[in-house]
């Protein structure tokens, strides 16, 4: 019950339209974005082509950067109208407090918190201690930059955030933090570039 409740706050609550355009961004031949919702330059995009193997065009760095940018969003939205349900509609509370319990205080989840896993300087390791971050066993200082992530989300006062394209800039900024922060993964394209110079 408590899940369902929450899909249908975000049929209330969610402007999906914001997602689409962020999604369908593009630039044109003057660095220009088709989209206002896309929240990061042109020079910014391109700078990712040498960075990482899976982003050898400017394509690959724009849908790099929407995917992960769309799953933060969605966690922050989660948590923005979780809230707002849990505060309008008190009679809802118990659906909600039993959802939190299954989804993001399973042991499994208190176990993974815990251990030495999702520890490395990577995307799967800060997408599962963001999406957990509601959790009492959440590690603020197993990844370099989460405090700052927990400090920028601001669960606390996430009612501040009254829109899906306030929490959408929110994302842009999370997401930027954390990829200025992983190293590159493409050494091979990087030593080409070096080599050509």
């Amino acid at each position: 019950v408590g899940l369902a409740l929450h899909e249908g706050a975000h049929i209330k609550l969610t402007d999906f339209d914001v997602l689409k355009s962020m999604i369908g961004a593009r630039f044109d031949e003057d660095g220009n974005c088709s989209s206002e919702y896309f929240m990061l330059s042109y020079d910014y995009c391109k700078s990712l082509i040498n960075k990482h193997s899976s982003t050898p065009t400017l394509w690959d760095s724009i849908y790099y950067i929407t995917s992960k940018v769309k799953d933060l969003l969605n966690v922050i939205e989660d948590r923005r109208i979780d809230h707002y349900i849990y505060t309008t509609a008190p009679g809802y509370k118990g659906y909600y407090h039993s959802m939190y319990e299954k989804y993001f205080n399973a042991k499994i989840i208190d176990r993974g918190l815990k251990s030495s896993e999702y520890r490395e300087n990577t995307w799967d390791s800060y997408m599962f201690r963001i999406i957990n971050l509601t959790n009492k066993n959440r590690d603020l200082d197993a990844l370099p930059v989460l405090r700052q992530i927990w400090d920028l989300i601001d669960l606390k006062n996430i009612s501040r955030l009254k829109n899906t394209t306030e929490v959408l800039s929110l994302a842009f900024e999370v997401f930027k933090l954390i990829e200025d922060t992983i190293p590159a993964s493409n050494s091979d394209s990087k030593e080409r570039g070096e080599s050509e110079q």
